[in-house]
């Protein structure tokens, strides 16, 4: 209802006011939210800039996604805040501002635009991949490329060839981000392990994460293990997991809530293999081509399994009808024993 009004009241604040475009030649990206759905656009964002050059580029994303776009090279970024999409006022100010970029081509890479600002921005072309999600906003893009909805990585291939009349492979898409991290290599023979996600339920319990480190210990397969991780989630995480589990006794250096990204990235980078849930630092350890062992609830499109050297571990069956905090009864049911031959296979 809220929606409906206020698509309402700015269709009648442009019909008084109508939009005025200032011509140009620059293209707007408009970027996903997550980090992680950034790494895995990477060479798309690469070829923009590669193609059209950083000038005539222009990234529309929110703020804790622009340190990583700036990374790769990006340098023009427009940071759009809650207030874009959540009020009239901030959406109003949004097409303005898009208005007088000087663009000629706007292009979401979101793969579900879902904000009807795209709606006003008529004297642009306008290029999108099919939105299964909210079908409604392909109206209002000129192109629609198809969607499998099958693997990410598939979308972002057929996209990238589509656009750029190129022909790579899926292999050819996968993120390369190990020359712009550096390493360090102390801990070349550690374990590097994200306990986190953006999602608790996306997580394990740290019960069940215990038994999976202390195994992993006392395998000897790594000089040590280093947790990683930043949040309120992964405080709360670690909190319990101490109860649980003597670090020290175990080899066990929790550097969570105490590192830049670009630290706990450089960790990745140099460590020996990445043990996580479905979480950014597991698409930057995607990016940085380290061998993976992943938990997951399900096969989900984002687990990168069709890659060689990344396992996934997906529990057969619901065991536990525990209600817990962490996680749910299908990713609780994992076994470790699983999960630690996966890491030893990988070796």
């Amino acid at each position: 209802m809220k929606k409906t009004l206020r698509e309402k009241m700015i269709d009648l604040y442009f019909k008084i006011n109508p939009i005025s475009f200032k011509s140009g030649t620059k293209k707007l990206l408009t970027s996903t939210d997550g980090i992680g759905d950034n790494i895995v656009r990477q060479k798309i964002l690469n070829e923009f800039l590669e193609k059209f050059g950083e000038d005539n580029i222009i990234v529309m994303c929110k703020d804790k996604t622009v340190p990583f776009l700036k990374k790769i090279g990006l340098k023009n970024i427009y940071v759009y805040t809650d207030a874009h999409r959540k009020t009239t006022k901030g959406k109003i100010s949004l097409i303005k501002d898009i208005a007088n970029l000087g663009i000629n081509e706007i292009i979401s890479l979101e793969f579900d635009q879902h904000d009807i600002y795209i709606k006003y921005l008529k004297d642009v072309g306008k290029i999108t991949v099919e939105n299964k999600h909210h079908p409604k906003m392909n109206e209002y893009y000129h192109e629609v490329f198809k969607r499998d909805d099958i693997y990410v990585m598939k979308d972002i291939l057929r996209f990238y060839n589509e656009y750029f009349f190129k022909k790579l492979t899926l292999q050819d898409m996968r993120p390369t981000l190990n020359d712009i991290y550096s390493k360090d290599e102390k801990y070349s023979d550690f374990l590097s392990v994200g306990v986190g996600s953006m999602d608790r339920k996306r997580m394990l319990s740290p019960e069940k994460f215990k038994d999976i480190l202390i195994g992993i210990a006392k395998s000897n397969l790594f000089k040590g293990i280093v947790l990683l991780g930043k949040g309120e989630l992964e405080k709360k995480f670690i909190d319990e997991l101490k109860k649980e589990l003597d670090f020290k006794e175990y080899g066990i250096l929790d550097l969570t809530n105490s590192l830049s990204l670009d630290e706990t990235i450089q960790i990745i980078n140099s460590s020996k293999m990445y043990l996580g849930v479905d979480s950014g630092l597991y698409n930057f350890a995607f990016g940085l081509n380290k061998k993976i062992v992943g938990v997951f609830t399900s096969n989900t499109q984002f687990n990168h399994s069709q890659y060689n050297g990344i396992e996934i571990v997906i529990p057969e069956k619901i065991d536990s009808l525990k209600e817990e905090y962490f996680g749910n009864g299908k990713i609780n049911s994992v076994d470790p024993l699983e999960v630690i031959k996966k890491v030893e296979e990988l070796l």
